[in-house]
């Protein structure tokens, strides 16, 4: 027992100060982006709120808005799009791959996002927190180094609390690793630091890690898929809501999207958002001179290869605060194929799903996202005592090797 805990030991060491650097770059991103729904939204608040002059004020229909954002935005590609249901927020459109606008949804007024700086700074977080800061060509290898540290940082955890459990239980003993101490310097302070946090942090932390290797490693999403007796979605991640649409009538022309989101508002009362995560951009502008009803489709598109029209929708009878019902239309009636929620998810899904939004605090809320963000920070503190320590011993055990002076010799 004492060699296992010899080798377990150093394997702690060594690995901890092999990945410390990547875990504090970890941490230190990851206690700002436990915050980061609330970061942006506030960046944004300047141009996300509208004067909805009364709450009786027609709202166009959300093709008009595409149209006016593709006017606007000639050569970008229209990403997601987040319709509130505050009467003074603006519709959000997301274009090209890492700018996005406002509009006005009374008066079609397109703006550009605010707070660029806030923006800027949470997209460079984001990148380091999942690829070390690298390019597009290096993604894959900065990720793969993130998913190694988490992996050590799990193991960090667990190794650490096997080493610190007392060998003989006694209330002294729990005591000196359990309670920060005063006027402890040096080593001593390192030592009680690292282990008092370590041990507070560390159901967090394990929820925290684990995620994060599920994030980087698909094979631990087939894991827990497994487990739950289900068999893993192809991708590594679950679909959205996708029905088949039925073939349509000779000569029927697709309606505008706005018939789809209007199908939403008057099923789901307590809605509070609608997200259409793919807007297809099809001939004919949408909301122009094409005939009535019509989305603009031109004669040579292939009416059977259309896809449904697939919402997000954000209401408190969804389920849990993170789920969302996924809803797929018929872009030809505005008919529902598919409803999807939270209770339709099987075991593998759900825990998945759980895992996902615990990794940010988000699945709690903000007291989640507070218990994240500490947890992130302790965890910096965590890599500066347990470097400490390595690098103090590691010293010492150099020094003492290091033959003597010849001067010095008895």
């Amino acid at each position: 027992m004492k060699t296992f805990r010899r080798v377990l030991f150093w394997a702690h060491l060594v690995a901890g100060v092999a990945a410390g650097i990547v875990i504090l770059i970890l941490a230190t991103t990851g206690v700002v982006l436990s915050f980061e729904p609330q970061l942006r939204e506030w960046a944004e608040a300047d141009s996300r709120q509208v004067d909805p002059t009364g709450a009786g004020s027609p709202r166009l229909p959300i093709d008009e808005l595409l149209t006016r954002v593709r006017a606007e935005r000639p050569n970008v590609t229209i990403g997601t799009v987040v319709i509130s249901a505050d009467p003074g927020a603006a519709v959000r459109v997301a274009v090209g791959r890492d700018d996005g606008v406002h509009v006005n949804p009374y008066t079609g007024e397109v703006r550009p996002l605010s707070g660029a700086a806030t923006r800027a700074t949470m997209a460079t977080m984001i990148r380091w927190h999942r690829y070390l800061g690298a390019g597009e060509a290096g993604r894959d290898t900065g990720r793969a180094v993130t998913g190694a540290a988490n992996a050590a940082f799990l193991f960090l955890g667990l190794s650490g609390l096997y080493l610190w459990w007392p060998r003989r239980l006694s209330t002294r003993a729990f005591e000196t690793v359990l309670w920060f101490r005063r006027g402890l310097v040096g080593r001593a302070r390192d030592w009680n630091w690292h282990n008092v946090i370590g041990f507070w942090s560390l159901p967090a932390l394990i929820v925290i890690m684990f995620s994060g290797l599920m994030i980087s490693y698909r094979p631990v999403t087939t894991l827990i898929y497994r487990v739950a007796g289900e068999s893993p979605p192809a991708g590594g991640n679950a679909p959205a809501a996708v029905a088949p649409v039925p073939p349509p009538t000779p000569g029927a022309r697709p309606l505008p999207i706005e018939a789809s989101v209007q199908a939403v508002r008057s099923t789901i009362a307590d809605w509070k958002t609608i997200t259409m995560r793919s807007v297809p951009r099809r001939e004919g502008a949408v909301g122009s001179a094409a005939p009535a009803g019509a989305s603009g489709v031109g004669a040579g598109d292939k009416r059977a290869g259309i896809p449904a029209v697939t919402l997000a929708v954000k209401a408190p009878s969804a389920g849990p605060r993170f789920s969302s019902l996924q809803l797929a239309y018929d872009p030809f009636t505005a008919r529902l194929l598919k409803r999807e929620s939270y209770d339709d998810y099987g075991p593998g899904r759900r825990v998945r799903t759980w895992l996902r939004f615990l990794h940010t605090g988000e699945a709690l809320g903000w007291p989640g996202q507070l218990v994240a963000g500490l947890v992130s920070l302790g965890s910096m503190f965590l890599v500066y005592t347990g470097v400490a320590m390595a690098l103090r011993r590691l010293w010492n055990r150099a020094r003492r090797s290091a033959p003597l002076p010849a001067g010095e010799r008895a």
